[in-house]
């Protein structure tokens, strides 16, 4: 099920009615070509396209005059599949959609990057954070980002876990490391209150194919994940996700990153998180990055030096994210500066104040 992007701010963002307007057009010359055709054709056989269907598909014209059978229903049956295929190969996914307006640089939505896919009623939508069924909740709820961590397991395998143990999220314990992925498949993911869920730990692929086509994913690069970046990338450009999963690190794995592009590594999106001007021109010089994060605290103030450093990042072409903590006034500051994207622990607050 596709779910329409939440516009953002009171502004209207009807991305389909350029495509459906353009898509009805299609149908209306579609719909006149076998018209055209009939003229030239001999045969006159009675058509038997079904009567809904056929003033539509031109067998019969208003007059009640009957146009070539086989010439009128062979032609129309085409003309409306090739309508169809056109339009649906138009129509752009959610997920696209997003990325889209990423993309834009004159764009002014605000995305919502929801933190562990968000769980506030975890228990109630059977959806443990970080699961696979919690993705289609991300999606139904209108965040543009599902917001992830990446482990590995002892048999190579990347895993979708936050903790540095598993003692909190499942009834495991340890580290991921120290499993299998058939070791880690036999727990069972825990609900906030701690009770246990029907959900598995995810891999890492099986939750963004789940998503796939209706939201975008960022994910943090847990420790030791950096020495295994090119195994990443390469799923994720399997998958054919590079420009729809940011990975998000600090500027201590820049150098690890640079080489292994340099080496061969598909490339895929990686945002950085930096503290200020300084770190926005290292990024942008290194990297051209879609995206960046500028570190952000809570009850922090917007100071001269962090907002030149937003509108300089803007200018260089990088959508802004920040952290949101639920202060009305500190996101209406940082909206203003030029931020495009909240990671967020209250996904639902943020949007209602958007």
């Amino acid at each position: 099920m596709s779910v329409p992007l939440i516009s953002r701010r009171g502004m209207s963002l009807d991305f389909d009615f350029g495509l459906r307007a353009a898509c009805f057009r299609f149908r209306e010359m579609a719909a006149l070509l076998p018209r055209v055709i009939g003229l030239f054709a001999s045969d006159s056989r009675v058509c038997r396209c079904p009567s809904r269907q056929r003033l539509a598909a031109g067998c019969i014209d208003e007059s009640g005059s009957k146009l070539p059978a086989v010439q009128s229903c062979v032609i129309a049956a085409l003309a409306m599949a090739l309508s169809g295929v056109a339009c649906a190969a138009a129509e752009p996914t959610r997920a696209q959609r997003i990325v889209d307006a990423i993309n834009d640089p004159d764009g002014t939505i605000v995305l919502i990057a929801a933190h562990r896919g968000g769980y506030a009623d975890d228990r109630e939508d059977g959806a443990p954070e970080n699961s696979v069924a919690n993705v289609a909740v991300a999606v139904r709820r209108g965040y543009d980002l599902f917001e992830t961590d990446i482990q590995r397991t002892k048999d190579g395998v990347f895993v979708v876990v936050h903790d540095a143990t598993l003692e909190r999220e499942t009834n495991g314990a340890g580290a991921v490391s120290t499993l299998t992925l058939a070791e880690l498949r036999q727990l069972q993911k825990r609900f906030r209150d701690g009770s246990l869920s029907e959900e598995k730990v995810a891999t890492l692929e099986e939750l963004l194919v789940a998503g796939k086509d209706e939201i975008l994913f960022k994910a943090d690069l847990k420790p030791g994940i950096i020495d295994h970046f090119d195994s990443l990338a390469r799923l994720i450009d399997r998958l054919g996700m590079s420009d729809r999963v940011f990975l998000r690190t600090s500027m201590k794995d820049a150098d690890k990153i640079a080489e292994a592009f340099s080496e061969g590594t598909p490339k895929v999106e990686v945002m950085f998180k930096v503290d200020g001007l300084a770190g926005v021109k290292a990024v942008a010089n290194r990297f051209s990055p879609r995206t960046i994060q500028i570190n952000f605290a809570k009850g922090e103030t917007l100071s001269d030096q962090k907002r030149s450093a937003i509108r300089a990042a803007v200018e260089l072409g990088m959508l802004v994210q920040t952290h949101s903590y639920g202060e009305a006034a500190q996101w209406t500051d940082l909206i203003d500066a030029g931020v495009r994207m909240f990671h967020t622990a209250n996904p639902d607050a943020t949007l209602s104040y958007l």
